[in-house]
């Protein structure tokens, strides 16, 4: 009796300690994970249906998923943070020339 509640709590320790490192490990890639994991999420159902329709293909159906994310997620998503980095520094060379002049309109 004494044998198992000491392996039990040594198995629990034991376990937190490989979370807590495991956690220490993914800590640097939590954005990656967390956004791959909100895509999986969504993504789902689009896979689970191109499964039945490709008759339990699932490699093709995977590989389908993934090009529809690609251009729906994806592609958007670098046209538009490419567009805000060319308009922040256009802003900036604005603010920089003194050609736009925040002051001025919070006087307004």
């Amino acid at each position: 009796m004494l044998d198992t509640k000491l392996e039990s709590r040594t198995f629990l320790l034991l376990l937190a300690v490989v979370t807590l490192a495991f956690g220490w490990l993914l800590l640097p890639f939590y954005g990656a994970v967390f956004w791959g994991t909100i895509l999986a999420i969504i993504f789902a159902p689009v896979q689970r249906r191109l499964q039945v329709r490709l008759r339990d293909r699932k490699n093709l159906a995977a590989l389908i998923t993934l090009l529809i994310c690609v251009l729906i997620v994806i592609i958007p998503v670098i046209f538009i943070a490419g567009s805000l980095v060319q308009e922040g520094a256009s802003v900036y060379q604005r603010v920089k020339s003194g050609e736009l002049n925040f002051a001025a309109y919070l006087q307004q």
